[in-house]
């Protein structure tokens, strides 16, 4: 019968770290400042496209805006449609309370 050893889980005995988990923990402490930038990187070319897709909601919502004509549009309602016809019927320049779109962003400031 061989000789039995000690089992050192059973005798509480701690196994060294072996060289392998400690140059891994290294890398990954030299991987982080590179994480770091890469993850700055993406927020910055998000904080981009989201300044991109803001400006052009703007620019389809002054569009529309400006489209319309002076009896109603689908943001205000068509009342204007139901009363009386009048000959001079001019279009009121876009307000900031009709901007429902570009003003509710929470990084979107209208233009």
């Amino acid at each position: 019968m061989p000789p039995k050893t000690a089992n050192p889980s059973k005798t509480g005995a701690r196994q060294k770290a072996s060289p392998d988990v400690s140059q891994g923990v290294q890398q990954t402490d030299q991987q982080r400042p590179e994480q770091l930038r890469s993850l700055e990187e993406r927020k910055n070319q998000l904080s981009q496209d989201l300044l991109k897709v803001e400006g052009q909601i703007f620019d389809l919502e002054s569009r529309y805006l400006d489209s319309c004509n002076a009896q109603g549009n689908a943001l205000t309602g068509y009342e204007g449609l139901l009363a009386k016809p009048s000959t001079h019927s001019r279009k009121a320049p876009a307000r900031p309370t009709d901007r429902l779109f570009s003003s509710s962003s929470v990084t979107g400031a209208s233009k």
